[in-house]
């Protein structure tokens, strides 16, 4: 799954740097202001993919109990259910507020918590464009 994630970090800089060659060339904006953004989407680009893929592995992981029993893997678990457990929370307290989602025997609250970081990650991307227009 690490390879994965890598080569998906790999392909969104690839196609960053492509975008921002095209833009020089074409002298659409100013290069220092399209640097930025291109930074700062990349970033949270990586950032988003690398949350996406923990709250992905904790759900997976809470299928199998067993993987619990090597400590190391069983650190790495941790470290990840730390890091996804406030926006599984989070959708949970979402979820708990509709009564549809009351009585259901699966739980999908890493499935609105996913739902809930693309729709932020899209709003950070369209104000990131906004503010790369007027830098």
């Amino acid at each position: 799954m690490i390879y994965f994630l890598s080569v998906a970090v790999e392909v969104q800089r690839a196609a960053a740097s492509a975008q921002l060659r095209v833009c020089i060339l074409l002298n659409v904006v100013d290069t220092t202001s399209l640097a930025f953004a291109f930074a700062a989407s990349y970033a949270i680009n990586t950032i988003i993919s690398i949350l996406q893929f923990c709250i992905i592995a904790d759900a997976f992981a809470s299928w199998f109990p067993s993987i619990y029993a090597n400590p190391t893997i069983a650190r790495i678990f941790e470290v990840i259910h730390f890091v996804t457990s406030p926006f599984i929370n989070a959708a949970r307290k979402l979820l708990s507020k509709v009564s549809f989602f009351d009585g259901m025997p699966i739980d999908i609250s890493p499935i609105i918590a996913l739902f809930i970081i693309r729709v932020l990650h899209w709003l950070f991307m369209q104000i990131l464009q906004v503010l790369s227009i007027f830098i």
